[in-house]
């Protein structure tokens, strides 16, 4: 038999875990749904601060996620489809979303949990369609927050009656910064401000927590939350860093202000929230509470959005002051592949495209300076340089997917990208070789004192003048498919090699091995076509 106390700590621990991994099948299941086409919604609206606020509340309403969504939102900017003002007006607009699940949790729906759990099971489990499954993973994750929450619940019932813990919280309960204090700590420790939250209505709907301490509880644990994205920032790039700076900013300075002026907030919650949060039922619970602070926690964050959309402009150049920009020893204009983007698949796979593009850019370079390397041989340096470049981002990307393959959960169409990607990378690594060796083998022949015609130079200048033109063409596929020009140019590219390197005609064995290295790179620009249609 277990004792009382042993039965309250199984309770709450088994509560808050069934709570905190309600929030991670919601906040999965989420992503997984609406993931994909996120990122395109973000980058069309998010023009205007205001606009871009109100993007970034629905957003985090939806994936419930202000981890995932700060890891959205870098990507976004590394990518330079938002800048940093815009990421900003994301981040601060995405605190207001996410207190939804505050609001939800403060439903008295516990009935409702289970039937919620069975439908959500059979969804997940036996739904042929992946929507449906991702769907059915959600209400799992909703029904296991109202269960954590009614466990939590159960367990803080006993201590009504136990002297020590009412004389803790009537010494401690009074004081607001303390209390504000825990919730910085706890969330903190946690790793989850809405599990703190869930904790915080659990004790006031129980007596045990009065509305002043409550809220400030929850103003802490906004502030525990940006602590958390700090540390994730730490790998991360300087983007990373200054938009984590920015959203501590915002609660920081935010949860300062509300402090200040602590008693006339918590008259505007109680005058915007019907019924008394004090009323006591008879079997000593506090039922209105909990609607109390969920306003209290979505009223601090609509108010600090309306502040900070004022100054945001000065506070992205304050953060952009104190984390100036910092040199590396990764080649100018490197697209970095960060460990904290792998949390998020479409976000991780779509920095792999950019490395991918980047890569392919650096050939195209290589390419030009191999067709001027046959009258200065000086861009020889250049063009191994850019070799380098190359090879070394071959192996990140193929090490990045590797690790996101074995990583990350994700959907079928996000795991079919991945092999993609590999032969994406493959081929134009291929392509530089190509490069490479055209260039050995001209080195050797001016090793040899030798040297190519005026004819051949003549050829391949052409040959290089009409292979540039599809380049830039497959460039522009790689970065949108286009059907129908995809197989415009894979057509356009056959009719090249039968009718321009397949009729060289030539005794110079020099020519006809660099004209074999152009057959090489022909083929794998056919390759990456292919590869472009599933990108």
């Amino acid at each position: 038999m277990v004792d009382g106390v042993t039965e309250t700590i199984f309770l709450l621990l088994g509560g808050l875990g069934i709570f905190v991994y309600g929030i991670h099948l919601t906040s999965d299941g989420l992503q997984k749904l609406a993931g994909s086409k996120m990122k395109t919604f973000l980058t069309k609206l998010t023009q205007n601060r205001v606009v871009g606020s109100v993007v970034g509340a629905f957003t985090a309403a939806v994936f419930q996620s202000s981890s995932f969504m700060s890891v959205m939102v870098v990507g976004l900017v590394s990518a330079h489809l938002l800048n940093l003002t815009q990421a900003a007006s994301l981040i601060v607009g995405m605190n207001v979303g996410t207190t939804i699940t505050s609001q939800i949790i403060a439903f008295e729906v516990s009935a409702f949990a289970l039937p919620m759990v069975a439908v959500g099971v059979y969804l997940n489990l036996f739904s042929k369609k992946e929507g449906w499954h991702f769907a059915g993973q959600v209400l799992t994750g909703i029904s296991m927050l109202f269960l954590g929450l009614m466990f939590m619940k159960d367990a803080f019932v006993p201590l009504r009656d136990n002297p020590m813990f009412l004389e803790f919280f009537v010494t401690y309960g009074g004081n607001i910064f303390l209390a504000a204090m825990f919730g910085i700590v706890a969330t903190f420790v946690i790793q989850s401000s809405a599990a703190i939250i869930g904790i915080t209505i659990a004790l006031a709907s129980s007596g045990l927590l009065a509305l002043p301490a409550a809220i400030a509880i929850v103003l802490g644990s906004n502030i525990g939350t940006t602590l958390t994205a700090q540390i994730a920032a730490l790998h991360m790039n300087r983007t990373a860093k200054r938009a984590a700076m920015i959203h501590t900013l915002f609660n920081v300075v935010g949860v300062i202000w509300v402090m200040l002026v602590f008693n006339k907030f918590v008259d505007i919650v109680d005058w915007a929230t019907p019924n008394d949060p004090s009323f006591v039922a008879e079997n000593g619970s506090s039922p209105y509470i909990a609607r109390h602070i969920a306003n209290a926690h979505t009223i601090f964050n609509i108010l600090n959005v309306i502040v900070f959309l004022f100054i945001l402009p000065y506070a992205v150049k304050f953060v952009e002051w104190i984390l100036p920009p910092r040199n590396t020893n990764r080649p100018k204009g490197m697209v970095p592949l960060h460990k904290g983007y792998l949390k998020s698949p479409e976000i991780a796979l779509m920095q792999s495209k950019l490395a991918s593009q980047a890569m392919f850019n650096i050939v195209l370079s290589n390419f030009d300076h191999c067709k001027t390397y046959f009258r200065d041989p000086k861009v020889e340096a250049m063009i191994f340089k850019n070799e380098k470049t190359i090879n070394r981002y071959h192996v990140d990307i193929s090490q990045y997917l590797s690790k996101l393959l074995a990583m990350s959960e994700m959907t079928e169409a996000q795991a079919q990208k991945i092999p993609v990607f590999l032969h994406l990378v493959n081929d134009i690594e291929a392509m530089g070789d190509c490069m490479k060796q055209i260039i050995e083998e001209v080195r050797t022949l001016y090793e040899h004192k030798k040297k190519l015609t005026r004819g051949e130079i003549t050829s391949l200048n052409k040959m290089f003048d009409a292979l540039r033109q599809h380049l830039v063409l497959l460039g522009k596929m790689l970065e949108q498919p286009i059907r129908d020009k995809v197989i415009e140019v894979e057509e356009d590219l056959i009719t090249f090699r039968r009718t321009k390197l397949d009729r060289t005609r030539t005794r110079n064995h020099y020519m006809t091995n660099i004209v074999g290295c152009l057959h090489d790179f022909v083929r794998k620009m056919s390759n990456l076509l292919v590869m472009t249609r599933e990108v």
